[in-house]
């Protein structure tokens, strides 16, 4: 029982360290439109309260845009999604 133990063992160790292969990463952008508009202020604050009176989470989704040579974030959308969702 004991000899099969550690063979089992021991074929468990060769067989985890047997990948050396990194895991393959997939670079994601996120390509804005130019055409696509920013919510206003007003917008904001209507689109998050619509989603709290529902009883959902708003979830602010924010692109960058040039503005004078500068990158600012802008709010493009609101999402609202489930309260405990992460």
């Amino acid at each position: 029982m004991k000899k099969i133990f550690i063979a089992v063992c021991a074929f468990s160790a060769l067989v985890g360290c047997s990948s050396n292969k990194e895991p393959h990463v997939t670079v994601q952008n996120l390509i804005m439109d130019r055409n696509i508009q920013p919510l206003s202020r007003g917008e904001q604050i209507d689109a998050i309260k619509d989603c709290v009176e529902a009883g959902l989470r708003p979830r602010v989704i924010y692109g960058k845009r040039q503005v004078n040579g500068y990158s600012a974030e802008t709010v493009i959308d609101v999402l609202c999604s489930n309260r405990y969702a992460f």
